[in-house]
């Protein structure tokens, strides 16, 4: 089995993926270059007659575009090979736990199917691996994607027609020529405004998200719904969505506390539509269109009723100034994960 890094030195591969949901997009392909010496990832996603380009190194990620003026650059963000190279292999070692694995055979060949389960957020993710037997070159990978409150497929991911070790030509791995180059700063286009914010404004925050959570905790419809405004968009849970998941789970909670991270301002909403696939969405009601929303992240704390067991996470909220009140327009926090991690 191939398990050091330095016996790969390039590959190559192909991606589909699919969304589904209420309004499904049409696949997109992409083609993905890997390098070891000197580090680099380039990837190119095809949409119909466009496509991006992208190129990730030491320095950062270069995007750029089809239809684009300039590349934009984000320092932020620079390779890891060790965590690339993971990618393009067979699950070994310590990354085997969660795996099973058993023999299969594929147009005569005697290969390895590797299958896991995992709850991330409120998605279930299947994952799928075929790999060679004896060097652990992967020859499928299959990911599938299903929102546990709705028990639908959101997104399907498929990689295949691997190539190892072949020659790549080094400018797949330069950025678009005569493109002015462009650092993104992405702090200082949504900097953090809750160290400035007034205190009046701050406490009537902090006031809000506090009778949302105890009132969840206590699956008090009534006392959860004067702190929100709903049907904000067509996108986002219901106020009936709401009040069946306060039934289901009143008396569940012996605590319940969120605090607050930052908090930038901000379009509509973002709604997480798959692990780490999000959509942002405007509003529908006229009498908001154009007003802007405070998108506030949120350490919470929770202890279970049933044995005191403690989950600690990260939830996100919306919140749009109506009058003299902050309303809340949307929650988003791992409710099925933190579901499946609990003891019973």
């Amino acid at each position: 089995m191939r398990i050091e890094q330095n016996d790969i030195q390039t590959v190559q591969w192909i991606e589909t993926t699919q969304m589904y949901g209420a309004e499904p997009t049409r696949p997109t392909r992409s083609r993905y270059w890997l390098r070891v010496d000197p580090p680099a990832l380039a990837w190119r996603n095809y949409f119909g007659d466009t496509w991006d380009s992208n190129v990730q190194d030491a320095r950062g990620i270069f995007h750029s575009g089809s239809t684009w003026d300039t590349t934009h650059l984000d320092r932020k963000h620079p390779i890891s090979i060790e965590y690339e190279i993971a990618k393009v292999q067979a699950p070994v070692g310590t990354r085997s736990k969660s795996w099973s694995t058993e023999r299969v055979a594929q147009d005569g060949r005697d290969l390895l199917r590797h299958s896991c389960e995992e709850i991330q957020h409120n998605f279930r993710i299947v994952h799928a691996i075929v790999s060679e037997s004896d060097t652990g070159d992967l020859v499928r990978k299959e990911t599938r994607q299903f929102d546990l409150r709705s028990g639908l497929e959101v997104m399907a991911e498929d990689c295949s027609e691997f190539v190892y070790n072949a020659p790549i030509p080094g400018d797949i791995f330069e950025m678009l020529p005569d493109r002015p180059v462009e650092e993104s700063d992405i702090d200082a286009l949504f900097p953090d405004l809750w160290p400035a914010l007034g205190k009046s404004d701050k406490q009537i925050i902090l006031q809000t998200i506090e009778n949302s959570d105890v009132a969840w905790m206590h699956g008090d419809f009534r006392k959860f719904a004067r702190e929100w405004s709903f049907e904000f968009q067509p996108n986002v849970p219901t106020r009936r969505d709401w009040s069946d998941l306060l039934e289901q789970h009143a008396g569940q909670w012996r605590t319940w506390k969120s605090d607050v991270i930052d908090m930038t301002k901000w379009q509509g909403v973002t709604v997480r539509s798959a692990d780490r696939v999000f959509c942002s969405h405007r509003p529908t009601d006229r009498k908001l269109a154009g007003r802007s929303t405070s998108w506030i992240r949120a350490n919470f704390q929770v202890e279970w009723a049933d044995n005191g067991e403690v989950w600690e996470g990260e939830a996100d909220f919306y919140l749009m100034r109506i009058g003299r009140k902050y309303r809340i327009l949307h929650w988003e926090f791992p409710l099925e994960e933190m579901k499946a991690a609990h003891k019973v």
